[in-house]
Formats: structure tokens, sequence, C-alpha cells
């Protein structure tokens, strides 16, 4: 046994400068050579914009009043709220599990960009997030993006994404598109219960996610608009449909996930401190 560990030792002491190094306790590498967790930004050109209320840097607040969400894509799609009486609330311990996040009030808050700040995919699109069930009484209220610059509700010219919280405590999706739209039969929700949220479209079906299930695919074809608004907690100008409950996490994508994808996107959701 002792000529085995002189041998070992020789052996480490042989490698050259900077490898890696065996474990003698079967631990693994070291903290070091963890790999990094995954991030929004692991979907790289996918990725048209991601919001993480967790990320405490990203939220601009005073007093708790949000002003401004950043954009952790690269592509600068901050949403932003200038009217006092607008702006949603930010809480460090707000979403369940006293973990942080921003609350809307179902009337009049919400943060947006402009009506064509946004580049979306075409032909496939994905739109993730995390946020509780509305509270009881809300009567409306949506996640959105919006194309064409038409923030109306479902209008004719209207190309629209949509997780829309009906009068409490139903939850729909929906998309609308140029030749094409889909919707299925509200999920019952729990107030100010936590849900991971996802709509897919991949070019033939819709494809709506609760908590990282799928539910029935909804055959349907059609082109979303190539810019537009983006709103959270109601229409990119608050125009309709104002949620009321807090959200943390949100993304948004130019193409359909891949099976893996959807699994880390659902991790990253599933935040925990």
């Amino acid at each position: 046994m002792r000529r085995l560990i002189f041998i070992l030792a020789g052996l480490l002491a042989a490698l050259p400068v900077g490898a890696t190094q065996l474990s003698l306790t079967g631990a693994g590498p070291s903290a070091g050579g963890a790999p990094a967790a995954w991030t929004c930004t692991d979907l790289g050109s996918a990725l048209v914009a991601c919001y993480d209320v967790t990320n405490a840097s990203t939220v601009h607040e005073s007093g708790g009043a949000v002003s401004q969400l950043d954009d952790l894509s690269g592509n600068g799609y901050h949403v932003t709220q200038s009217s006092a009486g607008n702006k949603p609330t930010y809480s460090a311990t707000g979403f369940p599990g006293s973990e942080p996040g921003i609350t809307c009030d179902g009337t009049d808050d919400w943060l947006g960009t402009s009506s064509t700040a946004v580049a979306m995919g075409v032909s496939a699109f994905a739109f993730f997030l995390s946020a509780t069930g509305a509270a009881s009484g809300d009567t409306d209220g949506r996640f959105s993006f919006q194309g064409n610059g038409d923030s109306s509700d479902y209008g004719a010219t209207t190309s629209a994404v949509l997780i829309d919280y009906l009068p409490s405590p139903f939850i729909k999706w929906a998309s609308y598109r140029a030749g094409g739209k889909s919707a299925v039969p509200p999920f019952t929700y729990a107030v100010d219960t936590a849900y991971r949220l996802g709509t897919v479209f991949d070019g033939a079906d819709n494809i709506f996610y609760i908590n990282n299930s799928a539910q029935t695919p909804v055959a349907s074809t059609g082109t979303l608009a190539a810019t537009g608004g983006l709103g959270l907690c109601s229409s990119y100008d608050g125009a309709l449909s104002n949620y009321g409950g807090t959200f943390q996490r949100v993304i948004l994508m130019n193409r359909a996930p891949t099976s893996q994808e959807r699994t880390d996107i659902d991790t990253w959701l599933n935040y925990s401190p």
C-alpha cells in the first residue's frame, strides 16, 4: 500500500504545471473547474429578450417603485415606466419562497417597450416566464408581444403572442398571426402560487407549457410581425389587460427551443437562491 501511494505521488508530481490533477478522494473537479450555471444568454442569437428580477443590478427602482428592468440579451430591449402612478413594485422577498419579484397591481401598472422596438422571429418563436397566479378579482392581465404597432385586443392588424390571465382564476395562451391563430382552453391556477409558463410556435404547432408539462399541441400556421412592442403586466403601452400579481423571470426567443434548451429554461425559471 505504501508503495502504491509513492507511485501515485510520483505521477502527480510529474504532471505539467496547470494540468488537471487527479482526485484521490473521488470528489471530482475542484470548485474552480465546475461548469458555470446556465443563463438565458446561453441561447445565443436565438435570444430576443431576457429579464431577471433576481439580478438586482438590472432593476432600477426607488423606494420599490420600478422605472426600468434591463434586458440581459444584449439587444437593449429594456422595459420602462416613467409615470409614477404606473410603476410596479419591486421587493427582494415578494415572490413565493421569499424570493425577489416585481408586483403589478392589476389596475394600471406595467413595464413596456415602444411599439416597434423588438425584432421578433417571424416563422417561429417562444415566450417563457415565471409568475404567480393573478390576485383574486383580477379581471384580465397579460404578458405580450404585439406587432404592427397595434395594442388593441386581437384587432384585425394585431400580430400577438400572449400569456393572458383571464378573470381569476384562469390563464389562456394564445398567438395571433397573419395566416393563423391558436389558443387553448384556460388553465385554472391558484392565487399567489408560482408557475412556469410558456408558449412555443415551431412553424406548424403551438405548444403550451405549465411547469414544463406540454399541453396538447394546437395545429396552426402563419407568421408573426417582424417588429413589435413587449409588455410585462399589460400590452406594451398599458392600454389594456393589466395583470395583478408578481413575476420574476422572462425569456423571449426568435425560434422554438430544442428539448435540452427547454429543460434549461425551465430550470432557470425555477429559481432557487
